[in-house]
Order: structure tokens, then C-alpha cells, then sequence
């Protein structure tokens, strides 16, 4: 069980009353920082946040996303090192993995370490204007586990293969969001398959 959330103090006492034991943020970078000097601003934060991770026993947990904040699974793990991974995880999330290029078991190993979730939910880059265009634009489009970037099953069997025995969570993220009750579904009864398979 986990909740989106910030690092200030309220969030990690409510989530210890309410029995919550993670606390899910992201590391988007705005503004005109470079990218090394946002992500030592964002290690303060971090580490300003620790202790109150300490004092309610909620950890944090620090998710990858597309865009200008930390966006692979190394740039993730670079974010986090030298962190209790106790008092500070990497939650991998497969859409994001997989719109950043990556190979699911290669980018689940850089984490590793720090793994405390994994989101599986799946996205491509799809063209949003059309070939007549100057410039082509490309946005991600959030779709069903088998037609994203990422391969679940490549994922779940690294996952059963080392060991993993932290949550999965499914966000239930659809571009087409009139039919996320149908994808969820389908997606579901297709993560159950693979993990009975890897059983």
C-alpha cells in the first residue's frame, strides 16, 4: 500500500496512522536548472525528509518519469546512492522505463538495490501530427501491457528470479481513459498468467 504524496511532515503522519508505508514522489526538475544541480536540490530534499521517514517509519519511495526530471533507471539509482534504502526506494515504473528506451530486466537490475514497488503500466511514443508536418511531435500514449514499450514478462520473470517480494502495483493509467475498466481487467488476468507461469 502506498500513497502519492509530499515530503513534508503531515503526509508522513497520516500515513503512519493510517497504516500507509510508503510515501510515492517523483523527481520532476522545472525551471532553468541544469539537470546535476536540480537532482543535488533534489538529494537535500531527500535528505532534509529522512528523518521524518525515521520518526513515523514511512518510507519514501522516488519514481522515475518521462520529461526533464529523472527519467531512466540509472539516473534514478544515481538520485538515490548512498541512501538507506530502508528510509529511501526506487519505485520502478515500466510505462516510463519503457518510453525511456530501456530493457525491463536491465533497468529492474540498476535499481535493484533501492527496489521497494513496481508499477506495471505500459505507453509508447505515438505521432501526434501528421506526416505533412514540419517538425514531427511525439507524445506518449499509456495503453494496454501488450502493446507498450515494456515487456511485462521480461519484468515479472527478472522480478521472480531474484526474489522480489515488495508490491506491484497496477495504476490503472489509460490515454483512452473510457475503457480503463476494460484494460485494467485484461491487464490484470495477463499479470496473473505471467506470474503463475513463472511459479
Amino acid at each position: 500500500m502506498s500513497v502519492a504524496g509530499s515530503l513534508e511532515e503531515p503526509f508522513f503522519a497520516g500515513c503512519q496512522a493510517a497504516g500507509v508505508p510508503l510515501i510515492r514522489v517523483m523527481a520532476n526538475f522545472k525551471g532553468e536548472m541544469g539537470y546535476f544541480d536540480a537532482e543535488a536540490a533534489m538529494r537535500a530534499q531527500l535528505e532534509a525528509a529522512v528523518p521524518l521517514s525515521e520518526k513515523y517509519n514511512v518510507t519514501i519511495g522516488v519514481q522515475q518519469h518521462y520529461g526533464n526530471g529523472v527519467f531512466n533507471s540509472m539516473e534514478l539509482r544515481h538520485l538515490l546512492d548512498g541512501f538507506d534504502r530502508n528510509r529511501v526506494g526506487a519505485i520502478w515504473d515500466a510505462a516510463h522505463s519503457g518510453l525511456a528506451g530501456e530493457d525491463a530486466a536491465k533497468g529492474l537490475g540498476i535499481v535493484w538495490d533501492y527496489l521497494c514497488l513496481i508499477n506495471l503500466k505500459a505507453a509508447y511514443y505515438k505521432r501526434v501530427n501528421g506526416p505533412e508536418a514540419e517538425q514531427a511531435r511525439f507524445k506518449p500514449y499509456f495503453t494496454t501491457a501488450r502493446h507498450g514499450n515494456t515487456d511485462w514478462d521480461k519484468a515479472l520473470a527478472f522480478c521472480h528470479a531474484h526474489g522480489y517480494q515488495g508490491p506491484v502495483c497496477f495504476p490503472a493509467e489509460y490515454t483512452d481513459e473510457a475503457n480503463v475498466l476494460t484494460y485494467i481487467a485484461q491487464d490484470l488476468a495477463y499479470a496473473k498468467s505471467l506470474m503463475q507461469q513463472d511459479a
